[in-house]
């Protein structure tokens, strides 16, 4: 039976965006935007069941009706559509399909019944999933490609590292990158932060404390997998370089034993696991000296660091004046999100020209953070300290004698 077809008035808004079918149009702005037929199709499936989760083979069915295509092709065009509304307006539910998230900003006058639920949509849970991510601080900056790219990895793997050096901002992403998704956790999405734990026997215990499992007394490893083996859920392990043997056993044991879990892991270092997808997160990309205004405040560090500046003094503006200065400290900074954050909270006390000038001394002068951040990111000396300490004596002994050389 060919899928139902929506019907061609079907009009809503969201966003910045609306949508004509009549027209086969999306319009950005009040602006024809660039999307192709296929991906138009996707879009208006989407939004019309945007009551549930459509199932991945619907869709094949309504976007390529009595044809047989590979379900990447479908993959690219939910990339295309994120890239083009936003990694928030499509959510994925690994496993089962899609799900159109953005908000209607009215509902459509003319296509009130195609929007309505559907008979065939899928039944509410018997209760909430649990959710105990925490709300990012604060906004993301300079990471619209880096979200797009993980929501695709997640939507295809069930375990992806996010990997860089300590400063580099592989929490807030995380952060972020969950609550974009909205549905991949139908039973759950439990944010596990091992910051604090120093005792690797403690792992399996306290991923199942987040999780909500009680042991009993036994095994907490083998408890944990036999109460998410039926679940679809997300687990984000968060800083997980210096306890990374023990979560690697806690990982292998759940993707082996519970099919429908998908974890998100943050880490100095890979778990080196079969199947494991590692994305390197870099630094915050910085302009050449030579752009204009314009240009590079579309770059992702000096972005970060006017923003912080102007939350630490309200009268900070990014301006011709002082464009170099800033491009200088990111640069010397090497586009570390930590370290542009530490620098721009001393702006009301050093301004920008003499803040770029006393980087010489980097560690005095970007020694006050936040008072709510972990105590490692508080300083950039604690952020250093950290992944000194993960190094091997012989590694730690090599990096002291190069210290004594500049640059």
């Amino acid at each position: 039976m060919t899928p139902d077809r929506p019907p061609a008035s079907l009009h809503a808004r969201f966003g910045r965006f609306e949508l004509r079918v009549t027209e086969r149009q999306l319009l950005l702005d009040g602006t024809p935007a660039k999307l192709g037929g296929r991906a138009f199709d996707l879009l208006v499936a989407l939004v019309e069941r945007r009551d549930r989760v459509v199932h991945k083979n619907e869709l094949l069915d309504i976007v390529w009706p009595h044809v047989v295509v590979e379900e990447n092709n479908l993959q690219v065009h939910i990339w295309a559509l994120r890239k083009l509304l936003g990694a928030s307006a499509l959510s994925t539910v690994p496993g089962r399909g899609y799900r159109f998230t953005a908000l209607l900003d009215e509902p459509p006058a003319t296509a009130a019944e195609a929007l309505a639920p559907t008979p065939e949509a899928s039944p509410p849970l018997e209760a909430p999933p649990r959710n105990t991510l925490p709300a990012p601080r604060g906004e993301l900056i300079g990471r619209d490609d880096d979200l797009l790219a993980l929501s695709a990895l997640l939507d295809r793997h069930a375990l992806v590292s996010i990997v860089g050096a300590g400063g580099v901002g592989k929490t807030r992403l995380a952060q972020h990158l969950l609550h974009n998704l909205h549905g991949a956790g139908v039973d759950g999405v439990f944010w596990v932060d091992l910051a604090g734990l120093s005792d690797a026997t403690l792992v399996a215990g306290t991923v199942a404390a987040a999780v909500g499992v009680s042991n009993g007394g036994a095994d907490p490893l083998v408890g944990l997998v036999a109460a998410l083996r039926p679940l679809q859920a997300l687990i984000a392990l968060d800083n997980a370089e210096h306890l990374i043997e023990a979560v690697a056993a806690v990982a292998r044991a759940l993707i082996d034993g519970a099919p429908g879990v998908r974890l998100l892991v943050t880490s100095q270092a890979s778990l080196r696991l079969a199947g494991e997808q590692v994305y390197r997160l870099g630094p915050l990309s910085v302009p050449p000296a030579t752009l204009g205004l314009e240009e590079a405040a579309g770059y992702g560090a000096v972005a970060l660091f006017a923003e912080r500046a102007r939350a630490a003094d309200r009268r900070f503006a990014l301006e011709v004046g002082n464009l170099a200065a800033v491009v200088e400290i990111c640069a010397r900074l090497d586009g570390m999100a930590l370290a542009i954050e530490l620098a721009a909270a001393r702006v009301p006390l050093l301004g920008v020209t003499r803040l770029a000038a006393a980087l010489d001394e980097r560690f005095r002068v970007l020694g006050v953070g936040r008072r709510d951040a972990p105590q490692r990111q508080q300083a950039l000396h604690a952020a250093l300290d950290w992944s000194h300490a993960l190094l091997a004596p012989a590694e730690q002994a090599v990096f002291r004698r190069l210290g004594v050389f500049a640059g």
